[in-house]
Order: structure tokens, then sequence, then C-alpha cells
């Protein structure tokens, strides 16, 4: 996973808008303990998480989720049966209320 600033656009004037270019801010190593397809990105603040879904030869689905605080770089990974934007949001703010 890669992690960017973006500046979106900046206004001179009423009619002439310029956009910048994007600047790598890290570049994160899917963690060995969260293998498969990294979707599902949400963004609170200085957290960003990911849902990562796994499925092995018995066609059995593991998801998880990965927090990546962007100030410190610490990371968490939080297993769970179901994923979905409603699992991120509440997973980011336990993080945010933990620490991380």
């Amino acid at each position: 996973m890669q992690i960017y600033d973006i500046q979106l656009a900046k206004r001179f004037g009423c009619s002439h808008t310029s956009y910048s270019s994007t600047t790598l801010r890290k570049s994160i190593a899917q963690p060995d303990n969260a293998s498969g397809a990294m979707h599902e990105v949400a963004i609170h603040g200085p957290l960003v998480a990911v849902v990562v879904t796994d499925i092995d030869e018995l066609f059995n689905l593991s998801h998880k989720i990965l927090i990546v605080n962007t100030i410190t770089w610490t990371r968490k990974i939080v297993q769970t049966r179901f994923f979905g934007v409603g699992l991120i949001c509440h997973s980011l703010y336990a993080s945010l209320m933990s620490g991380i």
C-alpha cells in the first residue's frame, strides 16, 4: 500500500486552476499475517484502513483490516468475520481511542 500527499487544486482568480503533483509519503509492505487482496480503503484523520480479504484452497474467506497511523506509522491488524465500510469506521474509531 502506498500513501501519498495530494494537493487537489489551487485556484488563481475565477477561471484558472493549477493541479500539483503527488508526493509519496510511505510505502507499506503487506504484513505476512494479512495476505490477500486489499480493497475498501477508508481514511479518518491520520488513520488509513484497508480491508484485506484472502481465500484458501477450500474457498473459505478470511477478512482482516489493516490500520496505519500516518503520523507514527504504527500498524494494527484486526481480524474479523465480516467487512464493510461500517466495520472499517468502527475499527478506525476504536484505534483512535486506543491511541494507535
